[in-house]
């Protein structure tokens, strides 16, 4: 028996994938569970225990070949399989030049900085080769539930391009990496500490030209516009790129990885719209380079935003509707649908249940995140408590910054109960907790903002500056039908409502007036407390606030409405309310400074004005 690695006996072997690819060979083994000297159980492969894998990230679904046409062309030679390994269309590449990226990975001509040894693994988990392809197969469900943990334990990712040319290829990585260390040279300051240029671009800078071509090709792969691809690059973003002969590109003979790529995209997106935003109408380039970057997916990437994922998924091209929730569930580490354990995995579930099983699971597990996402088209009643295909993250949501692991820096602190019910054929949320009339909310925001004492500060140090007079309140609103009968409000992008107090308290007073004018109408539903305290993690607290874009403390809320239900049969404590969107507060900056006890209890959340509540949303 060949020992790859040091063998770690461990209960765990489900962490392992059910089969992997030995190149060298080309067959693939299947996970065998054994048991260890001293009571602990290992996964074999072969002669192989517990051995290092490399994972490959590629698309090749939109070019398979039915089984009765160009049969000269032939699959992927894999042993050990008992189902048969589809045949893609020689255009967009063959067999030959798929087996000799995987002997290229392998041979590793390229130290990979995520390895862990100088030894080079043997085995590559692939999905054609490794999940069976047989329709209706229990393991190709469940293998599609883990996609996590297989990419994951993985020694390192690669992501095939095998649509671009290998030279195109090269040009494209270091033409964006010369584009981001021309801007960042422009913009760094001389040596007497004045900056060479300002922050507004002229819209020529050779650099613009050279980024927008360079992303633009790369864009043009189908890797960038693939659904399955989106949850692996979320899982995986140190993943190094293939080109199509199966060759490496680097650049100084270091290999360019997808996180690099995303930092030099946001690198040029932030030049961009810094320049944009003193500006009426950004220069046309700049114009069409952050469309790009916003385009690809990267900005979600960069932030480590799992809830931006759904949205991505409905732009992105897929064979089945479903596979727009199964393709990126495992980023949120749930198995749903036919996926979840002990489910039929011949079971048919339509589209919206899966959208409606993963509502339930993010309201369940992440309740904070669940209901941070805006709605930007109008959504059915007893649909706005969970994420959407038009769905988007606010920008008020940097100040809940996320780790690649879907949580949260800092602490949530959970304020109320949430769930799901089924009534009349429709799920709802049901919530049990404190409420508060949006009104009373503002005014005492209001008290604030006029005090004049609030300094906002940005927990992202990359952000513009906090123009003057921040609000210490920030709204995002759902497109529903009281903003689409406000003038002022359909003409806004709701989910970026400016920071000026002006412009928040503008936008509360219309949502007011669309609801009917009566402010005890709308109540604010307290979800909870974030607090950011990285601080402590750092530097045990010795260093202060003012110095450091941290330790910050945020009330988030959820906005409702009573719906207008008119059915006299249903009581009235049974009548839903409509979610309108969300609402953040501060709580340190000075929010509460020259504040009266009440105040600050209402600010807080602590104050008899919050009136316990139960009921459903949506």
């Amino acid at each position: 028996m060949k020992e790859d690695t040091e063998i770690v006996w461990t209960g765990l072997p489900r962490d392992w994938p059910d089969r992997l690819l030995h190149v060298p060979s080309m067959t693939s083994y299947k996970c065998e569970i054994i048991e260890g000297p001293h009571g602990g159980t290992s996964a074999r492969y072969g002669e192989w225990l517990q051995p290092r894998y490399y994972a490959l990230s590629y698309t090749w679904g939109r070019w398979e070949l039915d089984e009765h046409e160009s049969p000269e062309v032939k699959a992927l030679p894999v042993k050990n399989i008992p189902w048969a390994v589809p045949r893609i269309n020689p255009a967009r590449f063959t067999a030959t030049q798929f087996e000799q990226v995987l002997q290229n990975i392998t041979a590793n001509t390229v130290r990979i900085p995520e390895a862990t040894s100088w030894a080079t693994p043997e085995f590559v988990w692939l999905d054609v080769a490794c999940i069976d392809q047989r329709p209706g197969s229990p393991l190709k469900a469940q293998e599609i539930g883990r996609q996590a943990v297989i990419f994951r334990g993985a020694e390192a990712v690669f992501v095939w391009l095998h649509c671009i040319e290998p030279t195109m290829l090269y040009e494209t990585l270091g033409g964006l990496y010369n584009a981001n260390s021309d801007a960042v040279f422009l913009r760094s300051p001389r040596s007497d500490g004045i900056k060479k240029r300002g922050e507004v671009l002229r819209g020529d800078e050779a650099f613009l030209s050279a980024a927008v071509t360079s992303l633009g090709s790369l864009l043009e792969d189908p890797w960038f516009s693939s659904l399955w691809t989106l949850q692996e690059a979320f899982l995986c973003p140190s993943s190094g790129f293939v080109a199509k002969d199966g060759g490496i590109p680097g650049v100084f003979n270091t290999n360019i990885s997808l996180n690099d790529v995303t930092r030099y995209c946001m690198g040029l997106f932030d030049i961009c719209s810094r320049s944009a935003a003193t500006k009426k109408k950004p220069a046309p380039l700049e114009q069409v380079l952050m469309d790009l970057v916003e385009r690809s997916g990267l900005i979600a990437m960069h932030k480590n935003n799992p809830m931006s994922l759904y949205t991505l998924a409905s732009q992105r091209t897929t064979r089945d509707p479903c596979d727009r929730v199964y393709g990126i569930m495992q980023v949120f580490g749930f198995r749903l649908g036919s996926s979840a354990e002990g489910a039929d995995p011949d079971g048919a579930f339509s589209l919206l249940q899966l959208e409606t099983q993963l509502g339930q699971s993010l309201l369940k597990d992440l309740p904070l995140l669940s209901q941070v996402a805006i709605h930007t088209e109008l959504l059915p009643i007893g649909q706005a408590w969970r994420v959407h295909r038009s769905s988007v993250m606010p920008d008020l949501a940097r100040e809940l910054p996320y780790y690649h692991t879907s949580s949260l820096f800092g602490k949530f602190e959970p304020r109320c109960g949430l769930s799901t019910i089924t009534r009349d054929v429709i799920t709802w949320a049901r919530f049990d907790g404190y409420t508060l009339p949006f009104d009373r909310l503002v005014g005492v925001c209001r008290a604030v903002n006029e005090a004049g004492l609030y300094r906002y500060r940005d927990t992202d140090p990359t952000i513009l500056p906090s123009p003057v007079g921040s609000s210490c309140f920030q709204l995002a609103l759902d497109v529903s039908e009281g903003t689409l009968r406000s003038t002022y409000l359909s003409s806004r992008k709701l989910w970026q409502i400016p920071l000026q107090s002006q412009q928040q308290h503008r936008a509360a007073t219309e949502l007011q007036s669309a609801y009917g004018g009566t402010h005890g109408k709308i109540q604010v539903l307290l979800l909870g407390q974030f607090s950011d305290e990285r601080r402590d993690t750092w530097d045990f607290g010795r260093t202060k606030d003012d110095n450091l874009h941290c330790s910050e403390m945020w009330n988030v809320g959820v906005l409702l409405w009573k719906a207008g239900i008119t059915d006299s049969a249903r009581a009235p404590d049974r009548r839903p309310w409509r979610r309108l969107g969300i609402v953040i507060w501060d709580l340190v900056n000075n929010a509460l400074s020259g504040r009266g006890d009440e105040e600050k209890e209402v600010l807080r959340g602590d104050s008899e004005a919050w009136e316990n509540m139960e009921g459903l949303f949506g």
